[in-house]
């Protein structure tokens, strides 16, 4: 659509202001998105014009997060999201996590968000690291055993920050226990 070419065109500057537009342009349109989109221009967004936590976040949680949440199609743009794990540039896998967190809450993709996690904790890069964890943190508002037995099973792969935002809000007594 005319829409998606001009943010292609926006994600595409130098200038952050500009890819913010861009996400606004996304966000107003998602609704007629489809898995070209995530299968192309998210992944080049991503590998090529994604330069910071920032637009990756945006991205993710205005657009890609409301593609999965909002659709018919939402499993199947579940599962196209999940395969960004084993990507090797650090803003896809981020942004598998991310586009999750908003979502994790609810339970409903535990098994797709624990998939990604078991890929993305071993990837020691910082922004990966944190995404993880906050998905993590997310996901234990709706299975907290769950996250707890992630936590032991994998801890050797977290790094301080991702497990400290990992554990962020779970009590003091399951903390000490971690």
């Amino acid at each position: 659509s005319e829409q998606t070419s001009l943010a292609m065109q926006l994600y595409a500057s130098e200038f952050m202001e500009y890819k913010t537009i861009a996400t606004h342009v996304l966000h107003k349109i998602h609704k007629n998105l489809n898995e070209d989109f995530l299968n192309t221009q998210a992944m080049e967004i991503l590998g090529t014009h994604c330069n910071n936590w920032a637009v990756c976040d945006s991205l993710s949680s205005k657009v890609i997060r409301r593609m999965i949440d909002n659709n018919s199609s939402s499993k199947r743009y579940a599962r196209i999201v999940q395969t960004w794990k084993d990507s090797n540039c650090k803003w896809i896998q981020r942004s598998a996590c991310v586009s999750f967190v908003c979502l994790a809450k609810h339970g409903n993709y535990n098994d797709i968000i624990l998939d990604i996690c078991s890929a993305c904790i071993q990837n020691e890069e910082r922004f990966v690291q944190l995404g993880c964890g906050w998905l993590l943190r997310e996901l234990g508002t709706a299975d907290l055993n769950a996250v707890i037995a992630f936590i032991k099973q994998n801890y050797q792969y977290f790094s301080r920050e991702g497990l400290r935002y990992a554990i962020e809000k779970m009590s003091e007594q399951k903390r000490v226990l971690l």
